[in-house]
């Protein structure tokens, strides 16, 4: 307020707003925002849209896979039981068949979106939520019951090395 002249401060309140109620994604969208245009004003909220995109998929997620799981058991014609029975240890792999599902039709919405608007590819969530997703299915397969191939065991010292690699090449560069 005090060093801002005051055409810009409607502009910094909506995005603070904006950023609080986790939809900066949205605004800076639909404000035609260009990330990475440099001279121009930014607010100091325009950074927030990340965090918003990520928001909206924590609240998302468990609603869209809740969804996923009572389709699936409703059309298994699976046996409801009443009582507390023994719980069994139920395998990852459908769930992980969700993910995958949701994550592949995410990034090919993404690269669709990418060839006729990419300013709304970069801010939108439904085209990020892929990078989510696949998030999730490494955690899947981390923790998964089955035995996973002679292979995989071979791969994960040479692939975490890359990994950490990546890492510090971002950092650096």
């Amino acid at each position: 307020v005090l060093f801002l002249p005051g055409t810009l401060w409607k502009k910094i309140a909506f995005e603070g707003f904006a950023a609080t109620a986790y939809f900066q994604n949205w605004a800076a969208f639909s404000s035609a925002t260009d990330y990475f245009s440099q001279g121009l004003f930014t607010t100091p909220f325009q950074h927030y849209w990340s965090l918003s995109v990520e928001e909206q998929f924590y609240l998302l997620w468990p609603v869209l896979l809740g969804g996923m799981f009572v389709a699936a058991y409703r059309g298994s014609g699976a046996p409801r039981r009443a009582g507390r029975g023994r719980h069994r240890q139920q395998s990852s792999a459908p769930l992980a068949g969700m993910v995958l599902v949701v994550a592949v039709a995410s990034l090919c919405y993404s690269e669709a979106e990418l060839s006729y608007n990419p300013t709304g590819a970069y801010f939108n969530t439904l085209g990020r939520a892929w990078e989510f997703g696949l998030g999730a299915l490494v955690g899947l397969f981390h923790r998964a019951p089955w035995r996973l191939p002679g292979w995989c065991h071979g791969a994960r010292v040479p692939l975490q090395a890359i990994g950490w690699l990546a890492l510090f090449a971002c950092g650096f560069t």
